[in-house]
């Protein structure tokens, strides 16, 4: 029992690598052909990708801890991240599209089309921008496994999907321009005049 386990997780393994060469190749024809594969091995691969990239992010960005802390919370963050966005497509799709999806079949598309956006966020700390291409190449390759693997209807979808690209575009930008003013506010404030006032008030404190 335990031995032919085993042969079916290689078998599903071996799978898993043939499928990885054909997705480097051409991830947008991949996605129209996921593997089959089971639970398990589905989410050690997703959490094995979601380790891997955020440990050579922190090696990029030269944050050793980061990197070390990527070993547990990066797959735990792309789990919980998953789940909830594919419980959200869950009832997206019933209530846009009057289907009730396969779950797994959903969350194998998920898995799959976020790959890109693990794969770009490895750099996007020090090309921000590079965010935004990868939620584009991730909405990209699930509508087309959407449509190619759940038959939902491409012209709605896609509505949906650019929708939901304008809004995090909108939200990453008012994020980006929030964070310049504050950089640009602690600067003012240290200035070589606010030190001097500083000084001169310990001074007349003391």
């Amino acid at each position: 029992m335990i031995n032919a386990r085993w042969e079916h997780i290689k078998i599903q393994l071996l799978e898993t690598q043939s499928f990885s060469r054909r997705f480097v190749r051409n991830p947008i024809e991949s996605m129209r052909s996921l593997p089959v594969l089971d639970w398990p091995v589905l989410l050690g691969l997703h959490s094995a990708i979601a380790a891997s990239c955020g440990i050579l992010g922190g090696l990029i960005e030269r944050n050793w801890l980061g990197a070390i802390a990527s070993l547990l919370v990066a797959p735990l963050a792309a789990l919980i991240l998953t789940f909830l966005f594919s419980g959200i497509f869950y009832y997206v799709i019933q209530f846009a599209f009057g289907k009730t999806p396969d779950f797994y079949r959903l969350v194998q598309n998920v898995v799959f089309a976020v790959i890109p956006s693990q794969v770009l966020g490895i750099i996007s700390g020090l090309v921000p921008p590079i965010f935004l291409l990868g939620v584009a190449a991730t909405l990209m390759l699930l509508y087309v496994g959407l449509v190619s693997n759940l038959g939902l209807e491409a012209k709605k979808l896609k509505n949906i999907f650019l929708s939901l690209f304008a809004v995090v575009a909108v939200y990453w930008v008012v994020q980006l321009v929030s964070m310049s003013s504050s950089s640009n506010r602690i600067r003012l404030k240290a200035t070589p005049e606010s030190l001097d006032i500083l000084e001169k008030e310990m001074q007349s404190e003391d």
